[in-house]
């Protein structure tokens, strides 16, 4: 999944993401952006991609903790990691 945010590759995530309710992200100026919809998910990382592609940017992803769970037929996992953007002249980090 984080490959295919860093490459902005949409078709590839939207067919591996099948839960899009409740995600909390970021916008530019660095309020919250909650998604709730599949439309809404759609809208979010196709703008995202778009900016990020006329910024010239490149993003990345250190995974810093993964743990995952199996409970009958059902799994968690919960990641933590950081997002790197960086540009020409900045380097941005968001962990998460």
């Amino acid at each position: 999944m984080f490959h295919y945010v860093s490459t902005h590759n949409f078709n590839d995530l939207a067919e591996l993401c099948g839960d899009d309710f409740g995600i909390v992200d970021l916008d530019p100026e660095g309020n919250n952006v909650m998604i709730r919809t599949r439309a809404e998910w759609e809208n979010w990382f196709k703008t995202l991609f778009a900016q990020l592609d006329a910024m010239h940017a490149e993003t990345f992803t250190d995974i810093l903790d993964y743990k995952a769970l199996q409970d009958g037929n059902l799994g968690y996992l919960v990641v933590e990691f950081c997002q790197h953007l960086k540009t020409a002249d900045k380097h941005g980090r968001f962990i998460a």
